[in-house]
């Protein structure tokens, strides 16, 4: 529940205090003293700490990844100019959810092996490890974020848009209330003789997009289970396949290696024929359509 609240804050400080590469950075920072308190906890002893040091490690890693989740893929898109550079801007988030599933793939498959296949402090498992491991690749990540900043171009935070945003809804609604003579096409457009048109046609623009993301909690309510049916299923199947033993908490990597594999076939195959015959060619009808497939998919499994 945390890291779904939580990118609220983190995107009000990248747009009005931080900008994106100081929220990016310090939240990093809070990310990664939750996987460091995640592995200490993980080391076997009868100090009844280890409970306290994961409960707040876990609320750590929490606000870390909420507060960078509205800002990472803002922040890519930031180093493009447009409209020149419309298209690798495209490209560049296929890269970008490419790079997140190769990351899931990787650890959902490394990490159950380091903790069953090694041994520690006298134990038959290695969870110290098991968390150590992705602490230790968050640090990488997070020093080469660093290096790179001479490279980017970083945009100075602007005025609180979130309080403008509710500002100004608040005024176009008591205006089209009061005001019962004058009739607009648009019911924020009560708030012209207060508001910026750039900041109306935004909002305008929002408020349609919302219609697409109304169903997004159903959707995300059920996709999440896999992280807890599927894994629950997997350890009362038998997870021999091919010769070797698919551990019940490596269920989760079918996801993102459908994930890798239909990201280049989509992008560099599927699209460019849609888009010669007119079909599918914005982001938001693709949107659509993946998620009318996926309530399909959904009712499917019953």
């Amino acid at each position: 529940m945390i890291c779904y609240v939580v990118p609220i804050a983190g995107a009000v400080c990248a747009d009005s205090f931080l900008g994106r590469y100081r929220t990016i950075l310090y939240f990093s920072l809070i990310y990664l003293a939750g996987n460091v308190l995640m592995c200490l906890a993980s080391v076997p002893s009868s100090n009844t700490s280890r409970m306290l040091l994961t409960s707040f490690g876990l609320g750590l890693i929490a606000i870390g990844t909420g507060g960078i989740k509205p800002c990472v893929a803002a922040f890519g898109g930031d180093q493009f100019h447009l409209p020149q550079q419309q298209e690798l801007l495209q490209h560049f988030f296929s890269i970008f959810y490419f790079s997140i599933n190769l990351g899931g793939f990787v650890g959902m498959i490394l990490t159950p092996i380091l903790r069953k296949s090694v041994t520690c402090f006298g134990e038959d498992t290695c969870y110290p490890l098991g968390f150590g491991f992705p602490a230790l690749l968050m640090l990488l990540a997070l020093l080469m974020f660093m290096l790179g900043k001479p490279f980017y171009r970083l945009k100075t935070p602007k005025e609180n848009v979130m309080l403008k945003f509710i500002q100004c809804t608040l005024y176009a609604v008591s205006q089209k209330v009061k005001n019962k003579t004058v009739k607009y096409e648009h019911w924020l457009d009560y708030a012209k003789d207060k508001f910026p048109d750039k900041l109306i046609s935004d909002m305008k623009t929002v408020f349609a997009v919302l219609l697409l993301f109304a169903p997004l909690p159903i959707f995300w309510s059920l996709f999440d289970q896999q992280g807890s049916r599927w894994t629950f299923q997997a350890s009362r199947m038998d997870g021999s396949a091919l010769g070797s033993q698919i551990l019940p908490d490596q269920m989760q990597v079918i996801n993102p290696a459908i994930v890798l594999v239909l990201i280049p076939i989509f992008d560099r195959l599927l699209y460019p024929l849609l888009n010669r015959i007119h079909v599918l060619e914005c982001p938001l009808h693709r949107m659509a359509v993946g998620g009318i497939i996926a309530g399909a998919a959904f009712l499917s499994a019953g």
